[in-house]
């Protein structure tokens, strides 16, 4: 599967990280929270989960996406899969907002 989202992970996946996740059986993987800038005019968003990630990388991340953004997408999939914690999924995608300049705080583990 790993192979499938690297062809694809350029043009963006032939469907959403929810999809992935139903489609392998796999769970939310709740962590705690990550705040988060949304499009919107001073809105923030709670991410609480490696599939809320997951799918915030992929469907509404802003513009700017560098080398943490691949990161995290694939520390999201391969948390999903039970290859890594989430909590290492989590410190991805905080890494990934830190280089978008959308990161806002975080709940403390």
């Amino acid at each position: 599967m790993i192979r499938y989202w690297r062809h694809w992970g350029e043009a963006g996946l032939p469907w959403n990280f929810h999809q992935l996740s139903t489609f392998l059986g796999m769970r939310d993987l709740p962590f705690p929270y990550v705040t988060i800038e949304t499009e919107q005019l001073g809105g923030t968003r709670n991410i609480s989960s490696v599939e809320e990630a997951a799918d915030f990388l992929e469907m509404y991340w802003p513009i700017k996406k560098g080398e943490k953004f691949v990161e995290a997408k694939q520390a999201c999939i391969e948390a999903l899969e039970g290859k890594i914690m989430c909590t290492a999924a989590r410190s991805a995608f905080i890494e990934a907002a830190k280089e978008a300049d959308i990161y806002v705080a975080e709940k403390r583990l």
